[in-house]
């Protein structure tokens, strides 16, 4: 560890070590502190391999341009997570429209096209998990209005 003194520090930045890369995969246990003292209660930790791995934040926003000028360009720049992007963006819209398509076609079967015709319990029987009884649904009132008042039919 090297000691700087304090007009030395240009700012302040988050690291963390790196274990994915590294492949940091032993942990111990420690006894958790509460007021000084040691409690029963224990906590893993991770047994780091190395201390020369480190992953830094370089979207933080309060030392953004600081970061910038002190990380090389070629460290910073983006990886594309596809090599085509337009032609992945392209596949996915097409096989999610093809889904969008199938569930409409099920709806339709499904569900009647006037009033009446199919009974609204079955529809929700059959919508249910098998064993277990489907949703009630509060009954359909029809109602004819008279030319004085609302009768319930």
């Amino acid at each position: 560890m090297l000691a700087k003194a304090d007009s030395d520090i240009v700012f302040i930045f988050s690291a963390q070590h790196d274990c994915r890369t590294v492949g940091c995969n032993e942990f111990y246990e420690i006894a958790e502190t509460q007021e000084r003292r040691e409690t029963p209660r224990k906590q893993l930790r991770v047994r780091h391999a190395d201390d020369d791995h480190y992953v830094v934040n370089i979207y933080a926003l309060h030392n953004a341009s600081n970061l910038r000028r002190a990380i090389d360009r070629e460290l910073t720049k983006p990886i594309p997570l596809y090599k085509d992007r337009r032609a992945h963006h392209d596949a996915s819209a097409t096989r999610l429209r093809a889904q969008k398509d199938a569930a409409n076609d099920v709806d339709a079967v499904a569900v009647p096209a006037g009033p009446g015709e199919v009974n609204a319990d079955t529809v929700q029987q059959s919508q249910a998990e098998p064993g277990r009884p489907g949703k009630r649904r509060r009954k359909a009132w029809l109602f004819e209005l008279d030319a004085d008042m609302i009768h319930l039919v």
